[in-house]
């Protein structure tokens, strides 16, 4: 089992997706000091499959950044050749799994990319205790992860491993908290010092608040079918809070929770016919499970795919907070307190109105007039104003 990079989106707008040459564009950049994102992904993601199309452009709109120094990897760690289903079924026996084994050979092989082998660890072990300090500091903040699904999972035991690797040698721990890790529809999750407490798995059973780790932000929508069915019990305790979006937590470890329900994918674009027409198509596909990643973080903005453009709008609050913690742990802030919950709320619920709005012309535009509604919107929305 080897980590593979199956796609990189590098900061002049590229796609690379030869392996060979990612690898060897990855160990420059790590050779460099360079800041890199990873993502990984869900069961499908992480074998393989779904990485092109839509998860390209929600990575690029994720980071966004004016820095020309930043390249996303959707990473591989599962590459087993035992045919699809099985492959996915191994790994989603492992996801759960913590409980009897701490971090299992993904979670290890994924805490490679933090450190590829142990000749840092060792150099590092050898220097003066401020230089390696700092070294460690440096390398660290190097690093973004992005987990989504199961890769929460593989996220929690990276820290897990590096936590242990570092204590070997009795290195510190503390630059660990350099690193930045977003989890996106968490498939579980450790204790909050200053949360709630839970009987979840190993690693979650482990108290965050007396030793060091990752810097981590967790978005999750309140009620999410998957986990339910999988863990067989809520991801979250019943919390009544009022607004569409709260938290907790602290610098180390931030919970936010999606309460707005929102289960609605919503697009709007133009498409043609068979015979060559033009038409405008709005649509809005409901996922019943709630746990699809465009949930997450579509976001209202004009999205150009080669073949013609349309817009996205937000199911969740949640998207404004990623977008805004992301840009915060690009431009060396890591704190992720600076989030506003009700500003990100009163944000989603403007956003709700227009597309209501958007979805009521469209409804009594004639077919001519909806073509002209869709291509002034796209129009407007691709070039705004400028301050």
């Amino acid at each position: 089992m080897t980590t593979v990079f199956k796609k990189l989106l590098c900061s002049d707008g590229q796609n690379i997706d030869f392996p060979d040459q990612i690898a060897a564009h990855h160990a420059q950049e790590a050779k460099e000091n360079k800041l890199r994102h990873y993502f990984l992904g869900g069961l499908l993601h992480i074998n393989g499959f779904e990485i092109d199309g839509s998860l390209g452009s929600m990575l690029r709109d994720l980071i966004d950044s004016k820095r020309n120094d930043i390249s996303t990897y959707v990473v591989t760690i599962n590459v087993e050749t035992n045919g699809m289903e099985e492959a996915i079924g191994h790994t989603a026996d492992q996801m759960h799994n913590l409980k009897n084994v701490p971090v299992t050979s993904q979670g290890r092989e994924a805490s490679r990319l933090i450190i590829a082998s142990d000749a840092l660890l060792d150099k590092w072990d050898r220097m003066d205790k401020t230089k390696a300090h700092n070294a460690m500091n440096k390398h660290f903040a190097q690093i973004i992860l992005t987990g989504y699904s199961y890769g929460t999972s593989l996220i929690q035991q990276m820290e897990a491993d590096m936590v242990h690797r570092l204590r070997s040698r009795k290195l510190p721990i503390t630059p660990l908290l350099q690193v930045k890790a977003f989890n996106i529809g968490a498939v579980d999750m450790p204790h909050c010092d200053r949360g709630f407490r839970a009987d979840f798995n190993y690693v979650a059973n482990n108290t965050q608040g007396k030793r060091s780790g990752f810097r981590q932000v967790f978005a999750v929508k309140a009620i999410d079918k998957i986990m339910d069915s999988v863990i067989g019990r809520r991801l979250l305790p019943i919390v009544e809070r009022s607004g569409a979006l709260f938290s907790y937590g602290d610098e180390r470890v931030k919970y936010y929770i999606d309460q707005a329900n929102d289960a609605d994918i919503k697009r709007i674009g133009l498409t043609r016919f068979a015979e060559g027409r033009e038409v405008a198509r709005l649509n809005v596909n409901y996922d019943p499970e709630a746990h699809d990643l465009r949930l997450y973080l579509n976001r209202q903005r004009v999205v150009n795919d080669g073949k013609g453009a349309f817009m996205t709008f937000s199911s969740s609050p949640l998207s404004a907070v990623l977008k805004n913690a992301m840009q915060d742990a690009i431009n060396g802030d890591i704190s992720f307190n600076q989030q506003d919950t009700a500003v990100a709320s009163s944000q989603y619920q403007t956003e709700v109105a227009q597309f209501q709005d958007i979805r009521m012309q469209y409804e009594r535009s004639s077919f001519k007039g909806s073509i002209e509604m869709v291509k002034q919107l796209i129009s407007i929305n691709d070039n705004p104003p400028k301050p």
